[in-house]
């Protein structure tokens, strides 16, 4: 289908035409067929009797790789339109190459056809279908082949590609893409009487402004007869505002009285809130037409008045800001605005009070990337109107390289504008894509002049330190463009150094080496990291520096957002602390003051942590020393309480011993006289046996307690004894 520039098409091209000219037609169509080897579609060959053929002719062109448009002495037919408008939408809007080819037959006359083919270059039979010439333009066509003869090519003043430049009014028919926002502008400026279009760098702000609404305004206001004017600040913005407004009079006066009143003007507006307003009135006194005012490029206000008069900034800005205010505010509808702003100043612009409450918030119209569908379909119908093809495969690679990659629509038109001066005929060419070196190649020559632009102070401070950041070197992988927020290089110390010029410039026409939505800027194209000379050159003198930068940042980062918690782990120790000192000294190095403040954080606290942990060794060993002393004084005082104690448990154990041999010595005492007392009970007459007994059981149970000892058991077992072998009668 349509939109997939891999599928294999069954036919090579689709025959429309009439029933007319149907003779010519299938002479033609055989000739194809049988001598070119192509696959055609031809109603007589592929209509079958009893389907719709209504939905088969439509599933013919669905399945063709082209369209040949025959048309001969009689005007185009409904169905004829019908397929030639089908046709159309098909090759401005598909992904494959698809081709619209007319051809005249003989009889044909040019001046009948549509305006849409009268721009296209066409096949002429009129001599006769047997023209060898026309038939080899044919073939080459529907292969999607340029033809080489001279003759089939287009105008030289044609000229639809505008390279960086902005679209103007007069390339207004080349112009695609933007209309549902140019009608959305439209509508707005009808209603409200100031405007603010913002977008990116390479957008086509511009473009739209001047390409398509202002023309759209004039069409659509015939009767409110407006006065039109477009200003670009530049580097003095009041004297720029006053030189258009001194130049409102109908019969300006000579030239070096006109620009008397334009720096009158411009001094008076510094000084005045109210001199421009006063300016207008005088204006408004003898022409009755509203005054539309576009400023264009708004952000050069912030840029210029930062770095000619820093000291002065915030006055000058106001003051500007105010006379705009005041001019706006009293005029009763009569003097109307639209300021165009790059998003990156966008935040300079809402935080502004005056510029902030002159533009309400329902009045700001962001304008967004054109996606890569809509620019193919840019440049599809940009060539298409011009009437060029595009050689088969060609607006497949040329997408292709910008894939993936910022500003894709200016530097594709750098790229389409090439190709139209190196075109054969009307052919746009593989071969003029590929000896041109491809889209990288476009860029590094564009970069090239824009070092060559730069001051060496530029190129050595701020392009380099910028570079550093927008390069991040691969390790273990290729190099590769990172995206970085613009505050990382915005600082105050870079700022003063003219680190915000230059990226204005990188990022404007007509170099565009950069994108920035005004949060992240982003080189412009892988090849200004992997091809580009002077890049290869400085990442192999300074890798290792670009290295550390990264991981810098990248571990700062990491600590910002953990430092809560366990964000100590994240900060720079030992050799990467080392590398970053090393980086920082060096005289075209980053200074710390010139860091984002997280990361100028992030080294004060490394730094801090090493000194810390330098402290904490240096207590520790003082402590593990002292500690080393009192171990010894410990250890003299512990063997001698060890010996002390050896000889107090030696005298304790011979007390103890003492002790016992007193006791044991007690009970045999006490034994031997309870022994003497039984004895003496058996040799009295009677009947003492019981009382014999308990004696010997009274002495066994006090010898009980040292049946162990040595010197007692003896008498235990004699006891034992007596007690075991004695009876009772």
């Amino acid at each position: 289908m349509p939109g997939n520039p891999t599928r294999p098409f069954p036919f090579d091209v689709f025959l429309s035409h009439s029933s007319k000219d149907k003779p010519h037609v299938r002479v033609l169509a055989k000739q194809l067929r049988d001598q070119e080897g192509l696959r055609c579609w031809y109603d007589e060959w592929n209509l079958q009797p009893g389907l719709p053929w209504q939905e088969a002719l439509e599933q013919g062109l669905a399945d063709s790789a082209s369209i040949t448009v025959f048309i001969g002495p009689e005007k185009l037919g409904p169905w004829h339109n019908e397929e030639l408008r089908e046709a159309i939408n098909r090759s401005v809007s598909s992904n494959d190459g698809f081709r619209v080819i007319p051809a005249l037959l003989p009889g044909a006359d040019p001046d009948t056809l549509p305006t849409f083919l009268k721009r296209m270059m066409w096949v002429d039979f009129r001599e006769g279908i047997d023209d060898e010439l026309a038939y080899k333009k044919l073939t080459a066509a529907i292969r999607g082949e340029a033809f080489e003869e001279s003759a089939f090519s287009l105008p030289e003043t044609l000229k639809p590609f505008v390279g960086v430049a902005p679209y103007t009014s007069e390339d207004r028919q080349y112009f695609f893409g933007r209309v549902q926002e140019s009608t959305a502008l439209v509508k707005l400026i009808r209603h409200q009487s100031s405007c603010l279009l913002f977008g990116g760098s390479g957008y086509g702000k511009t473009s739209i402004v001047q390409a398509s609404l202002l023309p759209l305004l004039k069409e659509g206001n015939p009767g409110q007869h407006w006065s039109v004017r477009t200003l670009r600040p530049g580097s003095d913005p009041f004297l720029s505002l006053a030189n258009l407004v001194v130049g409102l009079e109908p019969d300006p006066e000579d030239q070096f009285e006109f620009v008397k009143k334009a720096r009158e003007l411009a001094a008076w507006m510094k000084k005045s809130d109210t001199a421009l307003r006063d300016a207008v009135s005088v204006y408004f006194e003898t022409d009755r037409r509203t005054l539309f005012l576009v400023i264009d490029q708004l952000e050069e206000v912030f840029l210029n008045f930062r770095e000619a008069f820093p000291d002065e900034y915030e006055t000058l800005l106001t003051c500007f800001a105010r006379n705009l205010s005041e001019a706006h505010r009293l005029s009763d509808g009569r003097f109307r605005l639209l300021l165009v702003l790059r998003s990156d100043f966008s935040q300079h612009f809402i935080s502004h009070p005056i510029f902030s409450q002159l533009v309400p918030p329902s009045a700001r119209v962001q304008l967004s990337a054109l996606g890569e569908e809509a620019i193919r379909t840019f440049i599809q119908q940009s060539a298409f109107t011009a009437g060029a093809f595009f050689e088969k495969g060609l607006v497949n690679s040329l997408m292709k390289e910008v894939e993936g990659q910022a500003g894709k629509l200016s530097w594709l038109q750098v790229q389409m504008e090439r190709l139209w001066e190196g075109r054969k005929g009307s052919w746009l060419t593989v071969e003029a894509f590929e000896q041109g070196g491809g889209l990288g190649q476009v860029i590094c020559e564009e970069a090239n002049q824009f070092r060559e632009s730069l001051s060496e102070a530029e190129l050595g401070g701020p392009f380099q330190i910028a570079m550093m950041r927008l390069v991040e070197p691969g390790e273990g992988t290729s190099d590769r463009r990172q995206s970085v927020p613009l505050s990382h290089l915005l600082t105050p110390p870079l700022r003063k150094i003219g680190m915000e010029r230059v990226l204005y410039r990188m990022t404007a026409a007509p170099y565009r080496l950069a994108e920035t939505d005004g949060e992240q800027i982003l080189l412009a194209h892988d090849a200004l990291v992997r091809i580009w000379e002077p890049t290869l050159e400085f990442l192999k003198e300074r890798r290792e520096e670009v290295r550390v930068l990264a991981r810098m940042s990248r571990q700062a980062l990491e600590w910002q957002q953990r430092k809560s918690g366990k964000g100590q782990e994240f900060l720079f120790k030992g050799v990467m602390l080392e590398e970053f000192e090393q980086l920082e000294a060096r005289p075209d190095g980053i200074a710390r003051p010139q860091l984002p403040p997280h990361e100028a954080a992030f080294v004060r606290a490394s730094v801090r942590e090493r000194r810390l942990k330098k402290r904490r060794s240096r207590i520790v060993l003082g402590v593990i020393s002292a500690a080393m002393v009192v171990a010894v004084v410990f250890m003299v005082f512990a063997i001698q309480a060890e010996q002390q104690a050896e000889q107090n448990l030696e005298l304790a154990v011979q007390s103890h011993n003492q002790f016992l041999e007193e006791q044991a010595e007690k009970v045999r005492n006490s034994v031997e006289d309870i022994i003497g007392r039984a004895e003496q009970l058996a040799e009295r007459e009677g009947d003492y046996d019981n009382q014999r007994l308990y004696l010997l059981q009274q002495a066994q149970h006090e010898l009980e307690a040292y049946s162990d000892n040595e010197k007692l058991a003896p008498m235990v077992a004699a006891l034992d004894s007596m007690i075991n072998n004695f009876s009772l009668p």
